[in-house]
């Protein structure tokens, strides 16, 4: 029987980078807000800034965030992210004032940037000559399996013992995978004498498989892209994290809600799979509109959760969850289309810069006009219209792209 390739082993890892960096510090904090405003007296707009200060510091990261991993490495580098997220909810644990909870926010931020999709997609384009956009769907479907398993536990917890009982778990569940994946990373095929998968035995075939030179975005080009994906790190950060809230303040039970929010994380896993499946056959170009239609369709059904219907609930959560792979795998691919095997590292750097930035940009938006409307619903509302901007907006590069190509 033919032994798998390591690179296999390296997906597995980096599932479970992304397992703890994103899906228990990003993808599940939602379900703590409601108790958050609850139980510790905080406001909505008060509640967002939690997140907009992790976004921002996610963003600070990011700006170092090449100069880091030249450093200290992939392997070594990931390790120190998965300590600052640990330590960030040690501290959410222990806090009860909203300075407390601003100062874990800002760790959990410095983690989350330093150890997300990052350094997977550079260690993912160092293994994989070939099926990278199937091997970057393995890794990130980490994050939806956060978001399956942990909304349930953590709404059980907090109702049957305290919300601080919850954060010192999660932090525990952190450190158990850290320590299992500095153990299965390797920074290059070199350091085992292998070469890329796609590669073994077939060096004569390696001119055909590494991304050849391509003429740079321009300046103008740089500009839009930056505005949609900005747009679209929206929808999908900041989305995410006030979903709960638009559900909980319509009047939806809590555990329903956690049911909801696991329905999208395995359907955010099964959608990430799909992803990679079809991308790998039918190129970035078409799978951008497959997946942005479902993101589309989900906002806009999210505008109709003032009628208590739990089946506009779970679809709008399921089609969500379908869609969203753009805004981690997406960007990844957009980044691997709009650059060459030089440039990578540094067109991925802006790109996720850009993601950030969209993150720090809008996630006090819907606290801030609930404050002002009483509801989360418009917010649905505009990131429907964001949804359709940004995916349109990026197609529109890619034709540009094409013709430029062409010429």
């Amino acid at each position: 029987m033919k032994k798998p390739h390591y690179g296999w082993i390296i997906c597995l890892g980096c599932t479970l980078l992304l397992f703890t960096t994103m899906g228990l510090i990003a993808n599940v904090f939602s379900v703590y807000r409601p108790y958050i405003i609850a139980q510790l007296g905080f406001s909505n707009t008060q509640c967002a800034m939690i997140t907009t200060i992790r976004c921002l510091f996610s963003l600070v990261a990011m700006c170092f965030i090449r100069p880091f991993y030249q450093k200290f490495n992939i392997r070594l580098g990931t390790g120190i992210a998965i300590l600052i997220c640990v330590f960030s909810y040690v501290i959410f644990s222990l806090s009860k004032s909203i300075a407390g909870f601003y100062t874990a926010a800002a760790f959990a931020g410095i983690g989350y940037g330093l150890g997300s999709m990052f350094p997977i997609s550079l260690i993912i384009d160092r293994w994989f000559a070939r099926k990278k956009a199937l091997a970057l769907s393995i890794c990130s479907i980490g994050s939806g399996i956060a978001s399956i398993i942990f909304p349930s536990i953590i709404t059980s917890i907090i109702e049957n013992s305290s919300m601080q009982a919850a954060f010192f778990l999660q932090a525990g569940c952190m450190l158990l995978p850290g320590i299992l994946i500095f153990f299965l990373l390797r920074n290059d095929p070199s350091q085992m004498q292998l070469a890329p998968y796609g590669l073994e035995h077939r060096e004569e075939e390696e001119a055909k498989v590494l991304r050849p030179s391509a003429p740079p975005l321009s300046k103008k080009s740089w500009i839009l892209l930056g505005l949609f994906v900005i747009l679209f790190s929206a929808v999908s950060s900041s989305g995410d994290n006030n979903i709960t809230l638009l559900f909980t303040t319509e009047g939806y039970p809590p555990m329903t809600i956690a049911f909801a929010l696991s329905l999208f994380g395995l359907l955010l896993s099964v959608g990430k799979f799909l992803y990679g499946c079809i991308t790998d056959r039918l190129g970035t170009y078409r799978s951008n509109y497959l997946f942005g239609v479902s993101v589309i369709l989900g906002h806009i059904l999210c505008c109709f959760a003032f009628t208590q219907n739990t089946s506009i609930l779970f679809i709008s959560m399921a089609l969500r969850g379908l869609g969203l792979p753009l805004s981690t795998i997406g960007f990844s691919m957009w980044a691997l289309d709009f650059s060459d095997s030089r440039s990578y590292s540094v067109v991925l750097q802006r790109i996720q810069l850009f993601n950030r930035a969209g993150s720090l940009l809008f996630e006090s938006f819907p606290g801030i006009l609930a404050d002002i409307t009483g509801s989360y619903i418009p917010a649905s509302l505009c990131y429907a219209v964001f949804s359709v901007v940004s995916i349109l907006g990026v197609q529109g590069i890619y034709l540009s792209r094409r013709k430029q190509t062409a010429a």
